[in-house]
């Protein structure tokens, strides 16, 4: 969960192979040592400056007297760029102690050399909310359409991270999501998918640009690629009650996605949301299909739907027909504070099914709750194991089961 964003030498927010970046860098670095040539800068060679940047533990209680270095070093016009590169991010880095150079930064991000403004933009993602100065710079870059859109992205972990604390970040973010809606061919699945993460990492300050999310989902549906409709799905619920405004959508993506995964991120989002979901949800348990109740009961689990709301729902799903309904509410149920006694039954219940799946998630269940397995629990489990008609798979979980109990 969470998403991986990954820094890398074209960008912040691309999903790429994570090597890229450190196969480029090792390739400059072995110009640099191979250069016979080599300028010197303060008195170092390039390569000693290089080897110098590698040993700074940005961490470490010294960092914080490398930062006046670290900065001529960035501004250097006539090192290579590798070399002021690796210094901007060992300043990002360091962070908060070394927020003089957040400035600098936003100074290099006006700079004519491209590849100037994707290494300081990389730096100022390290920064975080520290990064704050700079966004006006960073909302240019993002919006300069004369840039490639795989270098236009780069600013949004940053933007998304410093969200309310500068005012240009939401209308910047706004003005983004009403262009996606209106002119979505334009942008690749990747940028749109990163412009909806961006507003995921401002959190529930985010709120007014939920309703543009959903008007972005409604305009083209099933037209945008699987990656922009999970995070569609995805993005509301990281929000919390100011997702809200979502819930239909949200409730559209679970019921008529052709992704399973779009359906799942959809569930969990209407969870995530909390109480106002809540209708919706005991609406959506209902459902005919048992693949919408498991994964309603599923997001029953999220812990910002009250226990006085979630769990009569969950008491119901814990009755349903369908073992999967019954073993996601079990499951939901032991994530509550206030949990319901009637799951562990249900969990031993299901050691029994035919399914290997359900099974190994009951003996999970179990193994998890055994603190509150009473001692009718456990000889109902005995008296499991013993029965004659289970098979030899049912009987290995439960023997498997009684063990890790006893070892524990």
């Amino acid at each position: 969960m969470r998403f991986a964003i990954l820094l890398c030498a074209a960008c912040v927010l691309l999903v790429q192979p994570a090597d890229i970046c450190t196969t480029l860098a090792a390739d400059e670095s072995d110009q640099i040592a191979g250069d016979p040539l080599q300028p010197e800068f303060e008195g170092r060679t390039v390569a000693q400056w290089h080897q110098m940047i590698a040993r700074i533990d940005p961490n470490a209680e010294q960092a914080p007297a490398t930062l006046q270095m670290l900065q001529r070093i960035m501004l250097a016009d006539s090192l290579p760029q590798v070399v002021r590169r690796d210094a901007a991010l060992t300043l990002g880095r360091i962070g908060l102690p070394a927020k003089d150079a957040v400035p600098l930064l936003a100074k290099l991000l006006e700079s004519s050399d491209l590849e100037t403004k994707i290494w300081a933009a990389r730096s100022l993602a390290l920064f975080r909310k520290v990064a704050a100065p700079a966004s006006p710079q960073l909302v240019q870059m993002l919006m300069d359409a004369e840039i490639d859109q795989l270098y236009r992205q780069i600013p949004l972990e940053s933007l998304g991270m410093i969200g309310a604390t500068h005012p240009d970040v939401i209308p910047a973010l706004a003005s983004l999501l009403r262009e996606l809606a209106a002119h979505g061919d334009d942008y690749t699945s990747q940028f749109k998918a990163n412009v909806i993460e961006a507003v995921g990492l401002v959190g529930p300050d985010a709120e007014s640009l939920v309703p543009l999310m959903v008007r972005m989902q409604r305009s083209r549906t099933q037209q945008e690629a699987e990656n922009v409709r999970l995070k569609l799905a995805e993005v509301p619920g990281r929000l919390k009650s100011s997702g809200a405004f979502a819930i239909h959508s949200l409730t559209e993506a679970l019921l008529a996605d052709k992704a399973a995964a779009v359906q799942d991120a959809a569930a969990i989002s209407l969870g995530q949301i909390g109480d106002a979901a809540m209708p919706m949800l005991t609406q959506l348990a209902e459902h005919s299909s048992a693949e919408i109740r498991w994964r309603v009961a599923r997001s029953l689990g999220e812990p910002e739907t009250s226990d006085s709301l979630a769990n009569p729902l969950l008491a119901k799903l814990l009755q349903d027909g369908n073992q999967l309904v019954r073993i996601s509410a079990a499951e939901s149920s032991q994530l509550r504070i206030e949990k319901n006694a009637q799951s562990l039954d249900i969990a031993i219940d299901l050691l029994g099914s035919d399914e290997r799946q359900i099974r190994i998630r009951a003996q999970r269940l179990l193994v998890q709750a055994q603190s509150r397995l009473t001692q009718p629990h456990r000889q109902r489990l005995l008296r499991l194991a013993a029965e004659p008609s289970l098979s030899r798979a049912q009987r290995r979980v439960v023997s498997e089961l009684l063990e890790k109990l006893e070892s524990n």
